[in-house]
């Protein structure tokens, strides 16, 4: 299949998914005064996101109107919460007690779309981009594979350059209070600072700090603070058994496109010689595959692709501060 049969997007609903019931044949099903189930459930297995009690039957008497095994389900607000790709089935249940489902040979391709360019589950990269880049139709199965192996290199990039990098609004960050004036933000780059709470008193913007690209700049507490329960003032960020707590904004909205280049192609390498041989004989045909001189073995990342991550996304020298 060239991707998914219905598409919907993260968090709508009051849409229809409508579809017309065939057989083998492929031939309308009669499913006049039958009941119709819908049950749509992740890809991968786990709890339908809808299993409706009952969907509509579109189909007026016999159906000679053109509305012969005619249905469709309304998504419900609740139905599209996670975004990702889902498998769907009609269960008919006929007058005389027979239960059939619907399509005849498998199942409904489902994606509900991420409202933000990243899944829940990290993935820099879509399967439906993968199917594109390897320029084939994949399958039901294929999707599955292409989820787990995007899934598992966005993570090997997050590990190697240290960083989340997708947007994250409102990430909670605690740490120990610092004789410094300065401290430093983990996550890059940073896009707003919500609050700072130092020794669970709230700090104010302008006034008790501000900040520096990753970094948090302390003022002076002598001239802000006149609390003597903050102790010394030119302790900068308090002292190493109070907790720092900064609720901040961080990562990027659209994903760069290099990190998206190096997910697609650490998968595209394990997709294309998934058992990561030097060399393959099929007949007279013999590939030769660079494994073993220029790309690591498996789903691993290249020197080069980790050099390129790192230069883009790594804290540079200039941001550094001199203690």
């Amino acid at each position: 299949m060239a991707g998914a049969d219905y598409f919907i997007g993260q968090n709508d609903h009051g849409e229809q998914l409508a579809d017309t019931l065939k057989d083998s044949a492929g031939n309308a099903v009669d499913i006049s005064g039958a009941t119709v189930k819908l049950t749509v459930a992740p890809i991968g297995g786990g709890v339908a996101v809808v299993n409706a009690v009952t969907a509509s039957n579109d189909q007026n008497g016999d159906g000679s109107d053109g509305s012969k095994g005619k249905v469709h389900y309304v998504w419900q607000s609740a139905d599209t919460v996670a975004a990702g790709m889902y498998l769907g089935r009609w269960t008919v249940t006929f007058g005389g007690g027979v239960v059939q489902s619907y399509p005849n040979g498998g199942y409904l391709l489902v994606e509900i779309a991420a409202a933000t360019p990243i899944d829940t589950e990290t993935r820099f990269v879509t399967s439906a981009d993968l199917q594109a880049r390897l320029g084939i139709d994949f399958t039901a199965d294929d999707y599955i594979r292409a989820d787990a192996l995007l899934a598992r290199a966005s993570g090997l990039i997050q590990n190697e350059t240290k960083q989340k990098i997708v947007l994250v609004t409102n990430d909670v960050y605690t740490r120990p209070g610092d004789y410094d004036t300065r401290v430093r933000l983990p996550e890059r780059p940073v896009l707003s600072v919500a609050s700072v709470m130092l020794n669970g008193v709230a700090l104010t913007a302008g006034t008790n700090f501000f900040v520096d690209r990753d970094e948090l700049v302390r003022l002076n507490w002598n001239s802000v603070i006149q609390d003597s329960s903050f102790g010394l003032p030119w302790a900068g960020w308090g002292f190493p058994w109070w907790d720092l707590v900064v609720t901040y904004t961080h990562g990027y909205a659209v994903v760069p496109e290099l990190v998206k280049t190096v997910c697609m192609e650490a998968v595209v390498r394990v997709w294309v010689n998934p058992g990561s041989v030097a060399r393959e004989t099929v007949g007279n045909t013999s590939t030769v595959y660079d494994n073993n001189r220029f790309s690591p073995t498996g789903l691993l990342l290249t020197t080069e692709e980790k050099a390129q991550l790192n230069k883009l996304l790594r804290r540079h020298s200039g941001s550094l501060s001199l203690r």
